[in-house]
This record gives structure tokens, C-alpha cells and sequence, in this order.
């Protein structure tokens, strides 16, 4: 466990300036710890059992100077800890910056790959576009083609059918002028033979 200056001085039963005593002339071991200095309390337990507790440092030629010291070590201390965290300070403003100049390449990048991705994207469409003109255009042709070849069929068609009912219709007009000349035949036949028979009718009734 790590005790802070006041603490330790309650332990020692002590001020403060003469536990910052101890820590000057190296009787207290300190290391620092966050923004702070603190000291181990296994070396405030070691003290207290070289010295009871209350007891004064020696005191040495010039309290004074001790004091004078004790106060320059502190603001040396105060200065290393600014230092510290003006150094901190610095190194994280140093990562922001290259975390915000990655961000902004990043950007850049991405803006770049989106401006490559709209212009891919336009002409695709252009060029689907012009095949489905291109579809369309080919589609009136094979459509006014393909009216034109039934509208030829058609036409043929027609024509042929009027010429087998043109033929069709003199064959028949041939068969009736044929059975026209038959039946005529028959008829003068008739006619003969009842002459015939009438003339004999007649000499027998003059006989």
C-alpha cells in the first residue's frame, strides 16, 4: 500500500515538511504515481522502527537551508510532474493529429472510390442504355420485316387462291356447257323418236 505525504506524516506522528525532510535526504524512498508522489508504506513501518514515533530528523547546520531545499525539490517535483504532463499532453495532441490526417487520407480515399464508383455507375447506365436502344431499334426492324414477309404470304396466298378458284370456276363452267350439249342431244332424240312414232300413229289411222 502506498501512502501520501499526509498520511505518512499521521503515521510518524510528524509535519509534513518533516516528512518532505526524509524524502530530501533520502531516509524516505518516494516513486511517483499518477500525477503524484507517494511513498511505501513498508518504508514508513521501517522508520518507525528505527526511530519512535514523534522524534525528530537530526537536525543538520542550517534549518533553514533544510527548509529552503525541501522547498526546491518540491517545486523541482511540481516542475518534473508539468513537465510530465505537458510531454503527455503533447504525445496525445502528436497521436490525434496523425489519427486525424489517417482520417482525413481515409477520406480522401473513400471519396475518391465514390467519385470511381458514380462515374463506373454512369456509364454502365449510358451503355445499358444504348443496348436497349439498340434491342429496341432491332426489334422494329425484325417486326416490320417479319409484317412485311406475312404481308407478302398473304398476298401470295391470295393470289393463289384466286387462281384455283378462277380455274376451278371454268372447269365447272366447261363440265355445265358439256352436260348442256349432253342433255340437248338427249332431248333432240326424244324429239325424233316421238315424230317417229306420231307419223306411224297417223298412217295407221289412215290405213
Amino acid at each position: 500500500m502506498d501512502l501520501t505525504v499526509r498520511q505518512a506524516a499521521n503515521r510518524l506522528k510528524v509535519s509534513e515538511s518533516k516528512v518532505r525532510d526524509y524524502i530530501a535526504s533520502g531516509t524516505l524512498p518516494t516513486r511517483k504515481k499518477g500525477r503524484g508522489t507517494v511513498i511505501p508504506e513498508d518504508a514508513v513501518e521501517g522508520l518507525l522502527k528505527q526511530s519512535p514515533p514523534g522524534d525528530a530528523m537530526p537536525p543538520g547546520p542550517d534549518e533553514t537551508l533544510r527548509d529552503m531545499l525541501a522547498s526546491l525539490l518540491q517545486k523541482v517535483a511540481e516542475l518534473e510532474r508539468q513537465v510530465d504532463e505537458k510531454w503527455s499532453l503533447w504525445r496525445e495532441n502528436r497521436r490525434l493529429l496523425e489519427e486525424l490526417n489517417q482520417s482525413r487520407r481515409q477520406l480522401a480515399e473513400k471519396t475518391s472510390e465514390v467519385e470511381r464508383l458514380q462515374r463506373d455507375l454512369l456509364y454502365q447506365k449510358r451503355l445499358l442504355e444504348k443496348e436497349l436502344q439498340d434491342c429496341r431499334t432491332a426489334m422494329e426492324e425484325k417486326g416490320a420485316w417479319i409484317e412485311k414477309q406475312c404481308r407478302e404470304r398473304i398476298a401470295g396466298e391470295r393470289e393463289l387462291l384466286l387462281d384455283r378458284l378462277a380455274l376451278q370456276e371454268k372447269h365447272l363452267e366447261e363440265k355445265l356447257e358439256w352436260e348442256k350439249e349432253k342433255y340437248g342431244r338427249k332431248l333432240l332424240e326424244i324429239q325424233q323418236r316421238e315424230g317417229f312414232w306420231s307419223k306411224l300413229a297417223r298412217m295407221m289411222t289412215w290405213s
